[in-house]
């Protein structure tokens, strides 16, 4: 059966969740956490390390971003190739299903991502 209206035609499309640690000069989307107060960059990226070591140390993906990420939710859902911050992007979409990223410095700030999808 066809639906009218119904598109059959989707672009590929990646599941994934970041934590966000957002600096002075970071410029893209407020944060919904810190409200307007951010580190610079150099406390920013110690602290993203910070937070990339207790993930890889054994912490929960999901409560860590919770508690440390400047922008929630957490996790975004499934996006296209073309819709967000190139870097963002290319780290997201090399990414492997399950697999976590280093932290990458984006237009947002300083970020780790986790595909799910």
């Amino acid at each position: 059966h066809r639906y009218p209206g119904l598109q059959t035609d989707w672009p590929p499309l990646i599941s994934i969740q970041y934590i966000l640690i957002k600096y002075k000069d970071s410029v893209k989307e407020t944060s919904t956490k810190s409200k307007g107060v951010y580190l610079d960059k150099e406390e920013a990226k110690k602290k993203i390390d910070f937070i990339f070591s207790k993930i890889i140390e054994g912490g929960k993906f999901e409560e860590i971003a919770d508690k440390e990420s400047d922008f929630l939710p957490h996790h975004i859902g499934w996006i296209a190739k073309g819709t967000l911050d190139s870097k963002f992007e290319d780290t997201a979409w090399s990414l492997d299903i399950g697999e976590l990223s280093s932290p990458v410095e984006t237009g947002y700030g300083w970020q780790i991502i986790l595909r799910n999808g």
